[in-house]
Parts: structure tokens; C-alpha cells; sequence
């Protein structure tokens, strides 16, 4: 191959971390994605094996500390370790194309950096990020391509994205030569084509209006005048706070953590009676809000994530006054709450209750829904059980999870193996991961066949159909009355991928398997293969 004819290696460089900084969910720009790994594909061939994957690696790590800055939830020296790590994860599918590349001929080299991507996306998946960071949500907006999500999971996405740059690296290492690509590139195109096509099927003709529908409201509140109260309760000084601005990792919310803190060890303490004093005044906020959507004839009303604060020993009052709401008024009500157990925090100790409480209309809990996943390091609630819940009612099944929750594919496909037709998502978010967290959460709802309300504190609320459409959206900043209103479909609808599950990264996985194994018997014992070649 002749090198002079491809791109110098610090405009490959500057190329790849352009375009990964490009995909940050603060700015998303879905063409990046298309080309990203291509550019880092190219640079990495022009290296030796082990100098191309440290290549890899800070490109990777550089790009993520602009991309990730304020998206992350991380604070200080953890949010370059956290990305650090990850990128050492993240170059691994690059590292496999670059060893398995030069040792297989024709077409079927193409397929080893997109198994190689999904597999690693796959793996990734059942860990403490999730799918957070899956390059296939960078195409949420693609309406019609995002569709097939609902035929193998998000993995058809990344497959197809690391297909089209391990072609687009082909192309170039054959020097533009069309005749030798032509085929494999037509195979795609068509490939693409009909998911495009399923995708304006199932979102046009096949998109008849729903039969029935139930009025949903999503109510979201702020917890930060509690903690400004907890604040000023504990040093006797008020702390001046931007909540539009504020994020996971500001000073500001750091230093108003230490009155949290103060609070959990010691909520009793005389000193904290302004702080319980607010607290029960944000409850009963809460129900005012819940009161007019019912009058205005909602019948399913939930909260955002840990909306009403509680200790846990006077928990049982809360709860009280859910029963007499549900009651009152005729209502299914998922009331997000986040109960406190008062004790010294210590290292790895959980002290919140991040939960959800369904109450019927008659007034009866029907379940208590701990958070399955709470975010890594930051989050110090108690986990879930692992099972995603999903309760019979006159508007359909309702599932329920929290935020995080959502962000694990393997998780919530239990919605759809028990044909969940609504999810309730309570969620918090902050400005730099919205509305990028929201989309994740609708790529559940498509793959599922599962309508969504997700309520969420700090950021934009949204309702959809089991298709993605955006039936409701509420922005927090906006001004009046924190809810997101919408007529959600009580019927959901069957998919594919409820049924044939993550077949399609397993084949990945078996196919790069017995990609590896083949290259590595062939270079071992060349001369007991002679008769087998790479077509």
C-alpha cells in the first residue's frame, strides 16, 4: 500500500478527536459517528501493534475529557480515572482490526471491527456505566433508522456504524480502488436501505392511532431548597445557588452536601427544625400539583426520582398521605421517594432508599420498587432486587424502574418478555445530559414496544409512544407548574427483539471468536492449512 497517498498521521489524529468530541451528549453531531472510528482505524494501521493501541488510548482518553467534562457524574481525580479506564476498554475493538486485519482476505475482514465493537458494547453493558456511551444513541434523531431497534436492540446500530467505517478504511487501504469494494459496499447500502424502509413502515403505515389512551402527568421537583436549608441549619450561613447551572460535579453542590451530610447522621437534632419544616411544606406541594392533574383528569400521576424527602422512621406518614391521594382521587400514583437512614456515613455505606411506592386508586400499595442500578461512586442507595416490575390495570401493563435503571438494555428487556405496554421512568438529570439521557431512555421504549412517561427533576420531561414520538415534553427551567402531560396508548406492541433477545451481539461474539482462533491456528501451523484460505 502506498502511505503517501493516505492522510498525514497528525490529521488522522486531529481528525479522530475532533470528530469523538463530536459526540458528546452536551452537543451531539450524529454524522460523526459514521466516520469517528474510521480516522482512528487509519492512524492506527500506520503504527506498530502495541504503539497504535497507547495511540488509541489518548486519543480516546483526551477526546472523552472534553467530551465526558460535566456529563459524568464524577468528581475530581475519580473523573480522570473513570476515563481513563474506559478508554483502555474503548481501544480494545480497534486493537483486535489492527491484528486480525492484515491476516484476512476479502470481504469478511470488514465484519471484524463491527463484532468487535458490539461485542466490546455488549460486554460493557452488564457493568457498573451500562450502556452509557454506546455510540448507537448518537443516532437517536435518525426517526426512522432508529426503528430497528426494535428488531435486534441497540446493537444493530453499533454494528452498522463500525461497519460503514471498517468499508470506508478498506476503501482506502485499497487506494480507491471501486471494483474491489463495489459489492460489499452495495450490501450495506441495501442493508441500511431496508432498515430505513422498516423504519417508515412501522412509523407511517403501520402507525394507526391509538384506540385508547389515558391521560398520564409526570410531576417533577427540587430538592435543592432542602438542601440550602439543611445548609444554613448546619453552619448558621445561606449559600447562594444557581440550580440551572448547577451540576453533579459543581463546588456548589459539594458544599451543600456537607449539610446533607449533617442531616443523615443527625436528622433529629433541634437544630434541623426549619429543614423538617420544609420538608413536609415540598410533600404537600407535590400533592397540590397532583390534585389539579387528577381534577383535570389524569389517571396515572408520578413523581421524578426521590421527589419527596423522608426520614425513614417517618416514612410511614408519607406513605399515609399517598394512600389518602390515590384514594381520593381515583388514581394509579408512583410516588418517588428517597428515605433517609439517619446513622454515621461511613465508606460503602447505604443510606438512601431510592424508591418507588405504587398506590391503586383504592388506596392500597401495590409495590415498593427499589432502584435497581444506582450510579457508581456518587450514589449511595440501597439496590434493587434485579426484577423490574410490571402491574395489571384497566389502562395496561405498567412497568416501573428509576433512571439508571434504563441505561441497561439486558435489564428492561424484562418489559417487554412480559408485554409491559406503559413504563414509568422517574428520573433526575442535569443540563449536560439533557435531553441525551431522555433519548436513551426512549431507545428502551422502542426496542420493548413500550410507551414511556419519564418525569425528570433538572432537565426536560417526556412522554412518548412505544415508537419514540415525542406526545409530551416539559422543560424544568420552563416557567409555571413542573409537569409533563400526555395521552399515552394503554396498549403497547410486540417486538422482535423480545423475542429473539441479544442474538445478534452473541453472533458477533462467535464470529470474532472464531475469527481470532482460525488467525491463530493458520499462523501456527501454516502448513496443515495450506488447502484453507480466506475467500
Amino acid at each position: 500500500m502506498n502511505t503517501k497517498l493516505l492522510p498525514h498521521p497528525l490529521a488522522l489524529s486531529i481528525a479522530s478527536f475532533g470528530c469523538l468530541v463530536l459526540l458528546s451528549p452536551k452537543w451531539v453531531f450524529p454524522p460523526a459517528a459514521w466516520v469517528a472510528p474510521m480516522f482512528l482505524l487509519l492512524l492506527m494501521d500506520r503504527l506498530g501493534t502495541w504503539k497504535s493501541y497507547g495511540v488509541a488510548v489518548s486519543i480516546l482518553f483526551t477526546s472523552s475529557l472534553v467530551a465526558q467534562y460535566k456529563v459524568m457524574p464524577f468528581p475530581g481525580i475519580f473523573f480522570f480515572v473513570m476515563v481513563f479506564i474506559i478508554s483502555l476498554q474503548a481501544a480494545i475493538p480497534y486493537a483486535i482490526n489492527r491484528i486480525l486485519w492484515p491476516k484476512i482476505k476479502g470481504w469478511k475482514k470488514t465484519l471484524v471491527f463491527p463484532c468487535a465493537l458490539v461485542t466490546y458494547e455488549y460486554v460493557s453493558s452488564f457493568g457498573g456505566g451500562g450502556s452509557w456511551g454506546s455510540i448507537a444513541y448518537t443516532q437517536v434523531s435518525n426517526t426512522l433508522l432508529i426503528q430497528s431497534v426494535s428488531l435486534a436492540g441497540i446493537w444493530i446500530i453499533t454494528f452498522l456504524i463500525g461497519w460503514c467505517s471498517s468499508l470506508l478504511f478498506w476503501l482506502f487501504k485499497e487506494q480507491g480502488k471501486w471494483r474491489v469494494v463495489n459489492k460489499t459496499v452495495f450490501v450495506f447500502g441495501l442493508t441500511v436501505l431496508i432498515l430505513m424502509f422498516y423504519g417508515l413502515v412501522r412509523t407511517n403505515l403501520l402507525a394507526d392511532p391509538a384506540k385508547e389512551t389515558v391521560r398520564v402527568a409526570g410531576i417533577t421537583g427540587s430538592n435543592v431548597p432542602l438542601l440550602k436549608a439543611m445548609y444554613e441549619d448546619t453552619f448558621g450561613k445561606q449559600i447562594i445557588v444557581n440550580e440551572a447551572t448547577l451540576t453533579q460535579t459543581s463546588p456548589e453542590l459539594a458544599e451543600l452536601n456537607k449539610g446533607f451530610v449533617a442531616f443523615i447522621e443527625n436528622p433529629f437534632d433541634p437544630k434541623f427544625s426549619n429543614s423538617g419544616s420544609k420538608i413536609i411544606l415540598s410533600q404537600d406541594s407535590l400533592f397540590q400539583l397532583g390534585r389539579k392533574e387528577a381534577d383535570a383528569g389524569a389517571k396515572i400521576i408520578a413523581w421524578s426520582e426521590a421527589c419527596a424527602f423522608t426520614v425513614k422512621s417517618e416514612e410511614q406518614e408519607l406513605l399515609k398521605k399517598g394512600e389518602v391521594f390515590a384514594r381520593e382521587n381515583n388514581v394509579y400514583f408512583f410516588m418517588a421517594v428517597a428515605s433517609i437512614i439517619p446513622g454515621k456515613i461511613e465508606m460503602g455505606k447505604k443510606f438512601i432508599e431510592n424508591k418507588v411506592v405504587l398506590f391503586e386508586p383504592s388506596g392500597k400499595i401495590l409495590n415498593v420498587f427499589f432502584k435497581n442500578r444506582p450510579v457508581p461512586v456518587v450514589e449511595p442507595s440501597v439496590s434493587g432486587n434485579g426484577i423490574v416490575p410490571v402491574i395489571h390495570t384497566p389502562f395496561g401493563k405498567l412497568g416501573v424502574s428509576i433512571c439508571y435503571d434504563a441505561d441497561f438494555p439486558v435489564l428492561m428487556r424484562q418489559l417487554g418478555t412480559q408485554s409491559a405496554d406503559i413504563l414509568i421512568l422517574p428520573s433526575g438529570d442535569w443540563k449536560e445530559v439533557s435531553p441525551y439521557h431522555g433519548q436513551m431512555a426512549t431507545i428502551r421504549a422502542i426496542e420493548n414496544g413500550t410507551s414511556l412517561l419519564r418525569p425528570a427533576s433538572g432537565a426536560q420531561s417526556i412522554a412518548t409512544d412505544f415508537r419514540g414520538n415525542v406526545i409530551g415534553r416539559r422543560n424544568y427551567y420552563d416557567r409555571g407548574n413542573k409537569v409533563v402531560v400526555a395521552y399515552l396508548p394503554t396498549k403497547g406492541t410486540r417486538t422482535l427483539y423480545t423475542i429473539v433477545g441479544d442474538s445478534l451481539p452473541w453472533l458477533c461474539v462467535v464470529t470474532l471468536m472464531i475469527s481470532m482462533i482460525r488467525v491463530v491456528f493458520e499462523t501456527r501451523y501454516p502448513i496443515a492449512v495450506t488447502s484453507i484460505r480466506w475467500q
